[in-house]
């Protein structure tokens, strides 16, 4: 097979093979990361021991730890040594860079919080370049400004210089991170990524009733003692549609909220204090269950005690509108005294109302 010379070649990056690179370092090593194993330190120790200048750009936000990219073990190492492997901190480092003596390995870390290092993998991570580019990166982080030309592209694409930090200020960051870390210790990655799984096969179930609680549904009467002249002010009044003994007559909505806790019994389980969960795959199976029994509350509600008036005896149960009808005879039998007896407010009722 004949190869052909590139300035760069496809890898597939791992622990593994970032340790042996490292280990080929002779020189000089430039380590960009967003988090560090507590190998890669020991690692970058024992090379500096040996004389290999060692520089080390951490990310100091706690997040990069949380995230998974390192270890909170190694954090404090770094924190130890740092005039050793002269540390510079930076904030969002997302793209791994290792640069040995004049080769360099640029690769994308992984998030072990949300996903495992996978055994196989068909497409690279990363890849890895000779002199001309590990120089060309090398300048980059230390600040010198470079302008490269590509032909054809007439896109700006905005540059991202290396910001350079005094030492009191990435010790204090490290030591604050730290500190924090300490108080607010990382979950371990392995169970993050459980509590990924279960996210995306339960949810936290809420049901909210409306209209079901009716014994507190009252009318307002202030309108109407507003027009009557005798009204104290202070008076304020209203009426109870329904009353205690129409509310207990109205069975079929315990019914419902019986059934309702049952059929939610069944399709969830609880979760303590978290809440109450609930399957994907039985949210609808739910959905369909609590719209059949309100489809049948309502059917009972307006057609309650029907059946036992076509077999010709009295009806054992009222339904709602029955109950809402004697209740709005009611009220206007207790108001039809009072504007009989007050013609002062005639004229405003007739006007809302010309037929009276």
């Amino acid at each position: 097979m004949q190869f052909n010379a590139a300035t760069v070649q496809f890898v597939k990056a791992s622990k593994e093979s970032v340790l042996s690179f490292l280990n080929e370092a002779r020189k000089r090593v430039v380590i960009a990361k967003a988090g560090y194993f507590i190998a890669e330190i020991e690692t970058l120790l024992d090379l500096a021991k040996k004389g290999v200048r060692c520089d080390l750009y951490v990310d100091t936000n706690e997040n990069s730890v949380r995230y998974g990219f390192g270890e909170q073990a190694a954090l404090e190492r770094i924190n130890e040594n740092l005039e050793l492997l002269n540390v510079q901190s930076a904030n969002y480092i997302r793209m791994a860079i290792l640069i040995v003596d004049e080769k360099v390995m640029v690769y994308s870390p992984v998030a072990l919080s949300w996903e495992e290092v996978p055994e196989q993998i068909d497409f690279p991570n990363g890849f890895i370049g000779g002199k001309d580019v590990a120089g060309s990166l090398l300048r980059q982080i230390e600040g010198e400004p470079i302008e490269i030309n590509i032909e054809g592209m007439n896109i700006a694409i905005e540059t991202c210089p290396v910001i350079q930090k005094a030492p009191e200020e990435i010790k204090q960051e490290i030591e604050t991170t730290i500190s924090v870390l300490k108080k607010n210790p990382p979950v371990d990655p392995a169970e993050l990524r459980k509590t990924t799984f279960y996210r995306h096969k339960y949810k936290l179930l809420k049901m909210t009733l409306h209209g079901v609680r009716i014994k507190n549904k009252s009318i307002s009467l202030r309108p109407f003692n507003n027009m009557l002249p005798k009204t104290n002010i202070r008076l304020k009044s209203s009426w109870n549609v329904l009353t205690r003994e129409d509310v207990e007559n109205l069975v079929v909505i315990n019914d419902f909220l019986m059934q309702a806790s049952g059929v939610t019994a069944k399709h969830t389980f609880d979760a303590k204090r978290y809440g109450t969960l609930i399957e994907l795959k039985n949210i609808r199976s739910l959905e369909n269950c609590i719209a059949f029994l309100v489809y049948e509350l309502v059917d009972g509600l307006i057609h309650e005690g029907k059946g036992d008036e076509r077999q010709g005896r009295t009806p054992i149960r009222k339904s709602l509108v029955d109950l809402l009808k004697e209740s709005r005879t009611a009220l206007i039998d207790d108001l039809y005294p009072q504007a009989m007896e007050e013609k002062g407010c005639w004229g405003q009722l007739f006007a809302n109302d010309q037929t009276l």
